[in-house]
């Protein structure tokens, strides 16, 4: 089992690009053949090219339109995140029992032409300027009302952060099921005062424990505002108090800001579109001016509608419908839809415009580019065969020592170790005798198959030396592991009990032997080689169907 220095390489390359380039007919004949495959080539690239780039065009715009979707998602998730984590803190301030804040009742001032109540600035600290309070009937003198008041006053300053953050949010409000509402920025009464309708909102009735059971933030369906900012969503959570609710947290999110995130960075000519699952518009690129202003919501143009129809069912990355390709990525959590649509002209025109140039140079470069592939594909191929076992599909020694010089220098460096085993079949001989040499050769065949699914995470790869010789270089960190290779190497061989009965366990084994380099250590192939070998050796001695890896005192037995 002595190292041998590889047999040097066969040098048939050149004399096979010989072979292929000169045994031809004629020059006449060979000038007409290779006008025809150029001619074919350079339909072939120009048709393969502009259809590439019409795939990659229309990736690229499914990307835009999915980061547009991320961004959207992103946006009002923050905001349902955000809307909830104020719903908790308050509930939390709830639940610590603490009073009412002793100038709050005081702050109250009856507004009788409301029938009503209103904060009184004047009367208040100056942090809740900017808000409104307001409530219907008799201003609250019970001590539960007012520790919510106060609650829903100590909230203020989160609220206040979450408008300064983004100035164009319509509304951030806490309405309270005891008919009060507190509103930063502030409202004129004049636009808006609490009354009883206000309960029975949207945003305030998802709240409640029987259309929200799970207590969980949610996202109403887009409402025009009553005080005057126009069409919105709300996102919104509830405020418990224990068991009992409270009221809810908000936060309103105008069809305009959806409006500026559907505009973002967009080709002019390509438009988003972001619609309810009624097909009713949220926001529009290509429309100018506020969406949110309009009476009434839009609905989605008929053939964005067919086409959105279209996409559900064939589930394609893109439709074309009535002249454009669109594009849809559904907003699940939300339950909205993005489509993304530009004519499939601009597309055709682009990916042409793409393709010509290449086409071009492909036919003034086709001659050598012919050439140079009847060079590579016979140097590759000789190369291939030069380092492949044909019986197993494992790199052959010769590869084997081309890659271990290599990683010896990387370890003389000091960039990693790595540990080598080498492996060999117990009693060969006997079991070709036994069985044939068909049967070997499929039993050889098995092994590297064991050898390369055991040890994949840990190896470059695994050869053939030759015979019933095999080696392993692992990417290990010291001998230990390399020890567990080894021990799967031979644990997996025997779970296969492939039968040989000239072993003592009945079944086919191996003996491993290995050897570790650390990182830094210098050695040559020869000397790493003999101290694996040597390895290989005690692990024969001690019975086979074993490993035995040098510099572990006591190696554990493979049974």
């Amino acid at each position: 089992m002595q190292h041998q220095p590889p047999a040097p390489p066969p040098r048939h390359a050149l004399d096979a690009l010989v072979d292929v380039t000169t045994r031809r007919p004629r020059l006449s004949r060979l000038l007409s053949l290779v006008a025809v495959l150029v001619l074919g080539a350079a339909c072939i690239v120009v048709f393969s090219i502009y259809a590439r780039t019409m795939d990659e065009i229309r990736r690229d715009h499914r990307h835009i339109a999915e980061r547009h979707a991320r961004e959207v998602e992103y946006f009002m998730e923050s905001r349902l995140d955000t809307a909830q984590a104020i719903a908790d803190m308050g509930s939390s301030l709830l639940n610590e029992g603490s009073p009412p804040l002793p100038w709050v009742a005081d702050a109250l001032a009856p507004v009788p032409e409301r029938y009503g109540y209103a904060l009184n600035h004047d009367s208040a600290p100056p942090f809740t300027a900017g808000s409104s309070l307001t409530g219907l009937g008799p201003v609250p003198l019970t001590h539960d009302t007012l520790r919510e008041m106060t609650m829903s006053l100590r909230l203020l300053i989160l609220l206040r952060e979450v408008f300064q953050r983004d100035n164009t949010t319509p509304w951030v409000y806490y309405t309270s099921e005891r008919r009060f509402m507190l509103i930063h920025p502030a409202a004129p009464p004049s636009s808006f005062f609490f009354e009883d309708i206000v309960l029975e909102l949207p945003f305030h009735t998802l709240a409640r424990p029987d259309a929200n059971p799970a207590r969980a933030h949610y996202l109403t369906p887009p409402y025009l505002d009553t005080a005057g900012k126009g069409w919105m969503v709300t996102a919104g959570g509830p405020v418990y108090e224990r068991d009992i609710f409270r009221g809810s947290l908000c936060i309103d999110i105008s069809l305009r800001q959806l409006q500026g995130i559907a505009s973002h960075h967009l080709k002019h000519d390509v438009r988003i579109v972001i619609t309810t699952p009624k097909g009713e518009l949220l926001a529009d690129s290509a429309m100018e001016g506020d969406m949110s202003t309009h009476d009434s919501l839009l609905a989605l143009p008929q053939h964005l509608s067919q086409a959105m129809a279209d996409i559900r069912s064939q589930r394609e990355v893109g439709v074309m419908h009535a002249g454009y390709t669109v594009f849809h990525v559904p907003l699940n959590d939300l339950g909205w839809h993005l489509l993304l649509t530009m004519p499939t002209r601009n597309i055709a025109n682009d990916a042409l415009f793409a393709a010509l140039p290449v086409g071009g140079i492909l036919v003034l470069l086709a001659v050598s580019i012919w050439l140079l592939y009847i060079l590579a594909v016979a140097l590759r191929t000789n190369r291939e065969l030069s380092i492949r076992d044909s019986l197993t599909g494992l790199h052959n020694r010769r590869f084997f020592d081309e890659v271990l010089a290599m990683e010896l220098a990387r370890a003389a460096r000091g960039e990693r170790g790595f540990g080598l085993l080498i492996v060999d079949v117990d009693r060969f001989k006997e079991f070709n005798d036994t069985y044939g040499h068909a049967e070997g050769d499929l039993a050889l065949q098995h092994l590297a198959r064991v050898l390369v699914s055991s040890s994949r995470e840990l190896v470059d790869m695994a050869y053939r030396l030759g015979g019933e010789e095999f080696a392993i270089i692992a990417h290990v960190d010291d001998a230990l592991q390399l020890d567990d290779v080894a021990r799967r190497v031979c644990a997996e061989l025997r779970s296969l009990s492939l039968p040989h009965t000239a072993s003592r366990s009945g079944i086919l084994s191996v003996s491993i032997g290995g050897a570790m380099l650390q990182s830094g250590e210098v050695s040559t192939a020869d000397t790493l080689y003999r101290r694996a070998d040597t390895a290989l050796y005690r692990a024969k001695q001690a019975g086979r169907d074993t490993h035995w890896i040098d510099g572990l005192t006591h190696p554990a037995p493979s049974l």
